[in-house]
This record gives structure tokens, sequence and C-alpha cells, in this order.
């Protein structure tokens, strides 16, 4: 051993300082009492003379009986085995954290903090479906993949409507139709009028009739308009009648015009809300209205 060695050495440098002994092999521990014993009663032939074994034999006999006894190296304590899955669950945790993993996690963790990553999941998982719901829906017609000259798109809007609010797609299941329509009702009584939104190709003198129609209840009639070379803007207040029963809605509508000699359609997009509702949803419209575009113009 290294101790051993360490102090058989000490003894051969003593001997050499002391006068040119020298020792055959090793000096072991275990023979120094012999080895004094002989030291002290036989002559031997050193360097051409004879002489009696000095006391240095006694001495160094005595110095490798003050080794301290060897002894085995003691073997490194066995980890607590629950200390052994504590530090493999908390170096697991802290990999799958740094991968943004933790979900995969809970398997190794203790039930305070398994409640807490299921909480973060299920949190996660709402935020996900959420962004999911909150996607504007974009249309397009005709829808069918046959038909590569698209008429017409536009969005519709879907972002702060509640979980309870969404869109019905009430138009032509042909998807060679060019038309949309869409109907909704946000959590008002069933009894009024639906939400409607319709979108095509401009009816011939659809502006110029509802601008010149003589509105027959109080109340009712064009609020604004708003045209342009490219487009005209009406806005109008009319009756539905639903169970016998006439209600007020206020109505939207934007036309694009075709200013080009090309043989495109005008296209349009209208918007009706019952009245009871306009305050609350008539943010509605201009995402509508923004965002059509006549496909085949490109405008």
């Amino acid at each position: 051993s290294r101790k051993q060695h360490q102090g058989l050495k000490g003894v051969n440098w003593q001997a050499r300082m002391h006068g040119s002994w020298k020792t055959l092999g090793a000096l072991r521990h275990g023979r120094a009492p012999r080895v004094a014993r002989l030291g002290a009663l036989l002559p031997v032939l050193l360097v051409g003379r004879s002489v009696l074994l000095p006391p240095l034999c006694s001495m160094a006999a005595a110095a490798a009986s003050l080794l301290p006894p060897l002894r085995s190296a003691p073997a490194p304590p066995q980890p607590v085995e629950g200390a052994l899955r504590e530090t493999a669950a908390l170096e697991r945790r802290s990999m799958l954290l740094r991968a943004g993993l933790l979900p995969s996690a809970p398997l190794l963790l203790g039930s305070a903090e398994v409640a807490s990553a299921k909480e973060e999941i299920k949190k996660k998982e709402e935020e996900e479906e959420e962004e999911e719901e909150d996607e504007d829906i974009i249309v397009i017609r005709p829808r069918s993949s046959e038909i590569q000259e698209k008429l017409l798109t536009f969005t519709l809007p879907v972002k702060g409507l509640s979980e309870k609010d969404y869109w019905g797609d009430a138009g032509d299941e042909n998807p060679k139709c060019y038309d949309a329509f869409y109907k909704a009702r946000f959590g008002w009584s069933p009894k009024e009028p639906y939400a409607k939104v319709l979108a095509g190709a401009l009816p011939r003198n659809f502006t110029q009739d509802i601008r010149e129609y003589k509105y027959k209840f109080n109340g009712t009639g064009i609020v604004s308009v708003n045209d342009s070379a490219f487009y005209q803007d009406t806005e109008w207040i009319d009756v539905e009648k639903r169970g016998g029963k006439a209600y007020k809605t206020h109505n939207w509508a934007h036309a694009l015009l075709n200013t080009s000699k090309k043989n495109t359609t005008s296209v349009l997009v209208f918007f009706t809300l019952p009245e009871s509702q306009v305050d609350k949803f008539r943010s509605l419209w201009p995402p509508m209205r923004d965002s059509l575009r006549n496909l085949q113009t490109g405008r």
C-alpha cells in the first residue's frame, strides 16, 4: 500500500544517512524484532572490514514498529435509497424545465407539485383553445378548388366574442357557389332577428334602391352614405317582421365597384343587426368592410 511504501522509504533513507548501510530487499514491518536481534549478535562483512551491526538496526526496527498498522481504505458510505430517488427526481425535473417539457415531470414529483403541474397544463390548454376560438374566419368564394378564379374574400370577426357567440354558415353548400351567407345570435332573445352577413356579386341597382326606398316606420331610413370612385358605403335602419312583430334592424353595406373595362363583377358585403344590439356589436362591421377584396380586379 501507499502508506507502507512511504514508511519503508523513510527507513532506507535513514540507513543511507548513517554510514552506508545497505539492506537486502525490503524491510518488512512484521520482521522488525528478528532483524534487531540479529543485528546485535552477528558480525557482518561490510566494505572490507568486519564490524558488528550498530544499534542503527535497532533504531530502524523501532522506527518501523512505530508506523501505524496498515488498514484497508474504508468503503465510501452508501447513499440512502430515498435520497437517491429525490436527487434523481430533482435532476430530471431541472432537465425537463430547461427543455420546456414540464408536463412530463409530474410522474417524478410529490403530490403538491403534481397538482401545480396539472394546473399549469390545464391553463395552457385553455389558452390554446381560446387562441383557436379567437381566430377570425377568412371567407373566400367560391370555395371549390376546381374554380381557379375566385370572386371575393373578406373577414368574419370572431375576436372579442364570448365562447357562446359564433357564426353559423347558412349559405349554399355547393362549393361552386359565389355567395356567402352567415347568421348568428349573440346572446339576445330568440324573438329578435338574427345578425346576418351576406356577400357576393353586387345586385343591380342595390345601392340606389336602398337609398331611394320610402321607409314607413318612425326612426327608419338612411343614416349615412359615403361614396368614392371605387366604393359605395350605406348605413340605414329598417324593419324586419318576426313572429308577427316588427323589429328595427341596423344595416351596413359596402360595395366595391368595377371601374375597369374588363368583364369583371362588382362585389358587396352586407351586415345587419337588431337595433337593440347595435351599441354592443357595431364594432364587428369595420373589419368586414375593410377586408372585402374583389379577387377578379385585385382591389
